[in-house]
């Protein structure tokens, strides 16, 4: 195995390409046959089951996340990082029910 984690048949490969980058031409059209290989190539399949669609998800959801926890940082920091900062959402007559729960 080499550095790349592939064989030694693929390392000679890249070896060579990189040795004869200078002798390389890409010519005009070179953007129409990298876009045609690709067709030939086809769809990408996405994996099935439950871990690949799950980290997915959490992929996804990693943005709305983060901009929660950063407006939470936020709004406790105006508050003044006071030990209880539900005061200013909370009405007496919630507070009083909430108490009685609670038992507080």
């Amino acid at each position: 195995m080499d550095i790349f984690g592939g064989s030694r048949k693929l390392d000679a490969i890249l070896r060579q390409a990189y040795r004869q980058r200078d002798e390389a031409e890409a010519g005009p059209n070179w953007q129409d046959k990298v876009m045609r290989r690709i067709w030939e190539i086809g769809p990408f399949e996405p994996s099935v089951g439950f871990l690949p669609a799950f980290g997915d998800l959490v992929w996804r959801l990693v943005p709305v996340t983060s901009l929660l926890a950063a407006a939470l940082v936020c709004l406790l920091l105006t508050l003044g990082g006071s030990a209880d900062p539900l005061p200013p959402f909370v009405t007496a007559a919630e507070e009083s029910i909430l108490s009685q729960i609670l038992g507080i």
